[in-house]
């Protein structure tokens, strides 16, 4: 059975604070050092999330990105996906921690719609954690994007329209997301199952 629901933006910040609940530590405590790069045979080149930093064409400081643990703003000028957005300052944005359905694959509308409901043309907060490299071998720099103060991967995957992913469980690096991310997804009915 298909299940979606649209959420107000209440609902979303009641999601996101019962993720908080259900996973019942502070992500404070979850935060490790840098890890170095990993690799893995790419499946799909804007999905793969695959730390690697030293790929990257210009730095996030040339970006006007945050240095690990530091936060930034920039406004939403694209939405590739539901998991992938363009910023006013050119960066590609690939969020951490979770995956949603590609161009062909049941969920892709939704996702995609949700986001940029969420976020285009908004400005937004790019947080990038110290446990996160700074950007996947593709260029694309990993982050947190926070809207209204809200996590924007919390409020997608509580949608049903995202699992969560590319974290130290798949052996990618840890993130402070990573234990409310998995209990939000095993606890969420998921529009494509």
């Amino acid at each position: 059975m298909r299940v979606y629901h649209k959420l107000s933006a209440a609902a979303l910040a009641v999601a996101a604070l019962g993720a908080s609940v259900v996973a019942g530590c502070s992500t404070d405590s979850m935060v490790s050092p840098p890890q170095a790069p990993r690799s893995e045979a790419p499946h799909d080149p804007d999905k793969v999330q695959v730390p690697n930093s030293s790929s990257s064409s210009q730095s996030s400081d040339e970006a006007g990105l945050p240095a690990y643990g530091e936060e930034s703003t920039a406004t939403v000028i694209r939405v590739v996906d539901g998991d992938t957005v363009y910023t006013d300052n050119g960066a590609k944005i690939r969020l951490i921690g979770y995956d949603t359905p590609e161009h062909d694959q049941c969920g892709f509308d939704e996702g995609k719609q949700f986001v940029t409901d969420l976020v285009l043309d908004q400005s937004v907060t790019l947080v990038n954690p110290q446990s996160v490299a700074d950007a996947d071998r593709y260029d694309r720099w990993l982050r947190y994007v926070e809207v209204d103060g809200q996590d924007l991967g919390s409020a997608v995957i509580g949608a049903g329209l995202a699992h969560a992913r590319y974290d130290g469980l798949d052996g990618y690096d840890e993130h402070p997301h990573q234990n409310e991310y998995r209990a939000l997804d095993a606890d969420t009915p998921h529009l494509c199952g």
